[in-house]
């Protein structure tokens, strides 16, 4: 079983307005490495994780360039005001086997800002799911391509 990288970064609430550093922001992702431990990353470290990891962790909403850029849609919570909100992650590939994590941001999400991103956290789904509403709609039309409405109404990965 894979576990957890955490991005130690600085990011800003876009609720509160704080500065939360480090690990205070619990983001993270969980799958992307196949470490039998969780990892620890910060801006421009090399991590080691191949093109198909990010499918295993991660939603595909479309694919990068081979050796480009990838960017990633990421689940975060402010400490201060306890608010839910949304990181863009920037990966660069380096070689076949390794990926350099260049930033994080906080962004609003939209289908605006998920129709810019390669890959989305799979917590996505349950937002999607708690957020009922003409916004959630919205969403679901940029995911219609990946998400396939099953039985329960509930988004399923398209395979």
């Amino acid at each position: 079983m894979s576990h957890a990288v955490w991005f130690y970064v600085t990011l800003i609430c876009g609720n509160c307005g704080a500065e939360v550093h480090d690990g205070e922001s619990n983001l993270h992702t969980p799958g992307l490495l196949p470490d039998p431990v969780d990892r620890i990353t910060r801006e421009n470290d090399l991590i080691e994780a191949e093109p198909i990891d990010f499918p295993e962790a991660y939603f595909e909403i479309g694919k990068p360039e081979q050796g480009g850029e990838v960017r990633a849609l990421e689940q975060w919570s402010c400490p201060i005001c306890n608010a839910v909100q949304w990181a863009r992650l920037e990966f660069r590939q380096e070689d076949a086997e390794h990926f350099r994590f260049i930033k994080a941001q906080t962004v609003a999400l939209t289908p605006e800002i998920l129709r810019h991103m390669h890959y989305a956290s799979r917590r996505l789904e349950f937002w999607v799911q708690d957020h009922p509403g003409p916004e959630s709609d919205r969403l679901r039309e940029v995911l219609g391509a990946v998400w396939r409405s099953s039985h329960s109404g509930a988004p399923e990965r398209k395979k």
